[in-house]
Parts: C-alpha cells; structure tokens; sequence
C-alpha cells in the first residue's frame, strides 16, 4: 500500500509570527497594529496571493495603498519576512524520517509565490519532499486554495492519506476526499491573517486534534503510520 503523509507548511512546517508584522506595518502606517491588521484582512491581500491572482509587484503597490506610504519592493519583502518565522526543528526531523521508513511524503500548502521564495532563501529544507513522484502542491502554483476541493484534487494515486495542517477547516475538506486528518495546534498563530477567513475552525468528525510532537506521533501511529 502506498501511504502519504501530507503536510501544510505555516503553522507546521514554519513557525508564523504575524504580530511583528502588524506592529512593524503600523509604525509606518501611524496607526495601530490592530488597525493595521483590519486594513490588511479588509483588502483580502494573503488569499489574493495565495491563488497566484497578485504578484509581488500588484501586492506591494495594494500594500502601500493600506500604509498610506511608498516603500520600496525591498522594504516590502524586509516587512513580510517578518511574519515568516523559524522552521519548526522537530517537524523537519520528522518528515524526513517518515521519508526514510519508507513513507511517501508531501506538502500542501497556502502560500504566495513573494513568501515561497523568502521561504526558500531561508530555509529551502521546508518544501522538500526528498523524491520528484512526491507531491509538492503549492497553491500560487495551482490557481486554488486550501479549503477549495481543486487543490485536494492534485493528491492522487495513494491508498492512504494523512493530512496534517493547524487549521480544522482545510482538515475537514481532506477527510471528505477521503483522507485520514489531524488538526496540529501546538505552533498555531492566532494572529494568522488567514485565520479570520477561513471558516468553520471546530474540530471536524473524524479528525485527530494533537497538541504537541507526541500527540502528533501518537495520531500518525494510530493511522497505521510508523511515527
């Protein structure tokens, strides 16, 4: 049997840290992180990015619109590097022992094609899947975003899935394609500015919640798979 582990990236994979953004992003606004932060969710910029309909270009002429300020295409990628964190050491560590008991492992992710390549200056170990048959399906890449069952539908060809991701709405689309779902909360960022949008956050039927590495690997090995 072919299983796949499929991991999403922020959250998971990345730690997030959004509120530096905001509070930076507000010092040039003059405005308040939180003010900053409804501006930004109001204008729909990360799911814009994250279907590849906005570039970095389009995106930091919108971006400078909300700042009420004209910073450069540098200073733009300096701001948003500030809410992509540190990867997380033991998910990394993970995934890529699940790839060496033999697990076909790969990467669904919401993400923007300006915070793909940040990501991938500062740690391009987050995004690989150790073998060119493995999915890496990202969403820019793809005109689709996580919870729209497109995107679920370029996983195929295995008998089973797991599907980790910090967020119990993208979760829940996986199990109804059939997957096997954990809900991963120990990294979650709760100023994520996805967050707001993305609907139902109630753990779905049949899912696991893990609240840490061990409950995480407890969840896999309850699936069938060698954690």
């Amino acid at each position: 049997m072919r299983s796949l582990v499929l991991f999403d990236v922020g959250g998971v994979l990345l730690r997030l840290r959004f509120a530096r953004f905001y509070r930076q992003a507000g010092k040039i606004a003059g405005i308040s992180p939180e003010e900053f932060k409804a501006r930004y969710v109001s204008a729909n910029l990360p799911q814009r990015g994250f279907t590849g309909e906005m570039r970095f270009r389009q995106y930091v002429k919108e971006l400078n619109k909300i700042l009420n300020a004209k910073i450069s295409y540098r200073e733009a990628e300096k701001l948003v590097s500030l809410h992509l964190g540190a990867p997380i050491a033991g998910m990394l560590r993970l995934k890529k022992r699940l790839h060496e008991k033999g697990y076909c492992v790969g990467i669904l992710s919401n993400v923007s094609e300006f915070a793909y390549k940040i990501t991938m200056k500062k740690c391009p170990e987050i995004f690989d899947v150790f073998s060119s048959v493995n999915p890496r399906i990202l969403s820019f890449r793809t005109g689709f975003r996580k919870p729209q069952s497109a995107i679920y539908k370029k996983i195929r060809g295995y008998d089973t899935v797991v599907f980790i991701d910090d967020k119990a709405a993208y979760v829940k689309e996986g199990i109804k394609h059939g997957w096997k779902g954990v809900v991963f909360t120990a990294f979650i960022d709760s100023e994520e500015a996805s967050r707001a949008q993305d609907g139902d956050m109630r753990t779905p039927k049949g899912a696991k919640v893990a609240r840490s590495m061990k409950e995480l690997k407890e969840a896999l090995r309850s699936y069938g798979i060698d954690a």
